[in-house]
Parts: structure tokens; C-alpha cells; sequence
């Protein structure tokens, strides 16, 4: 082999070095892009659960809504009761018994009246936690088709890493053949 034969197999051999060195760069800058998506997906994973938090904290106050609700109708009902038994023990004393008696029933109109109130609330506290519970599918859905395309993401670095390696193992065995060749150009001098 002369000098000049010699020289262009080493630049030939350079010159595959640098390729595979650049695709080694290329693949690097890949899995660094991959890093940065997972990232990513992780702050929209820890929003999310937030937003679970934050709704699980609603939900909590629309118990403590419905437990008031339940104590006041319980006392309603208590009040009624005893209205009842007034009117059934006081026919003597009509007149003074039908004052108290409207007078409970004020009361028992008001109790009622907070009641509604309560239930009309205890209504838009489900229509907002409806409303939330749908942006949650929505997001849900959108991070679920994020890490498909993340999936998919890996996949292809993965394949260009295995072409990556097979095209060094195709790089090191002419290297060989190359390195052979020389060593029987100097042996064979």
C-alpha cells in the first residue's frame, strides 16, 4: 500500500468517525428534547393533582354544606313536632296557642327558606364540581395523548440508536479490515 493509499483509507476513516460522532450529537440533542418533554408532562401531571387537591377540598365543603342542611331540616322537624303537640295540648287556650303557633310557623317558614337557600347552593356546588370534574377528563385526555406522542417520541430515538449502533459496528469492522490492511503492507515490506 503507498502513502497516498494509506492516507485516504485514514481520511476515509476520519471522516466516518465524524459522522458517527455527529449522529452520537444528533441523538444526544434528541434524548436531551425527550428530557425536556418529560419535564414538562411532569408539571402537567403536578397541576393536575393539584387540581385534584383543590377539588377534593370543594367537595369536602359541599359535605359540610349538606351535614348544615341535614342539622337544620332535623330541627325543622323537631320544631314541627312540637307545634304539633302544642296544638294537640292547648285547645283551652286557644287564642294565646295560635299566637306561638304562628309564630313557629314563622320561624319554621324562615328555617325552610334558609333551607332552600342552602339547597340552591348545595346545586350550584354540584354544578361546579361538575364543571370541573370535566376539565379534569379534558386534561386527563390531553396528558394521556402527550405521553402516547412521548411514546412514540422514544421509539424513534430508540431505532435511531440501534441504526447508530449498527452503523459503529459496520464502522468498526472496516476499521479492522482496514487496520489488517496495513499491518500486511508493513509486514509484508
Amino acid at each position: 500500500m503507498t502513502n497516498e493509499e494509506f492516507e485516504r483509507a485514514i481520511d476515509f476513516v476520519l471522516k466516518s468517525q465524524a459522522k458517527s460522532e455527529a449522529r452520537i450529537e444528533q441523538t444526544n440533542e434528541q434524548l436531551a428534547r425527550t428530557d425536556e418533554q418529560l419535564a414538562r408532562t411532569d408539571e402537567r401531571v403536578t397541576r393536575l393533582v393539584e387540581q385534584v387537591s383543590q377539588l377534593s377540598d370543594q367537595l369536602g365543603a359541599f359535605a359540610d354544606t349538606q351535614a348544615d342542611i341535614m342539622r337544620v331540616v332535623t330541627r325543622t322537624f323537631e320544631a314541627q313536632a312540637h307545634i304539633n303537640e302544642s296544638l294537640r295540648a292547648g285547645m283551652n287556650d286557644l287564642a294565646a296557642k295560635q299566637s306561638r303557633t304562628e309564630e313557629s310557623l314563622a320561624k319554621f317558614a324562615e328555617r325552610q327558606s334558609r333551607t332552600e337557600e342552602a339547597l340552591a347552593g348545595l346545586a350550584e356546588a354540584q354544578a361546579r364540581t361538575e364543571e370541573a370534574l370535566g376539565r379534569l377528563a379534558e386534561a386527563q385526555a390531553r396528558t394521556d395523548e402527550a405521553l402516547k406522542r412521548l411514546a412514540d417520541s422514544q421509539s424513534h430515538t430508540d431505532e435511531a440508536l440501534k441504526q447508530l449502533a449498527e452503523s459503529q459496528v459496520h464502522t468498526d469492522r472496516r476499521l479492522d479490515a482496514l487496520i489488517d490492511i496495513v499491518q500486511s503492507g508493513r509486514n509484508g515490506k
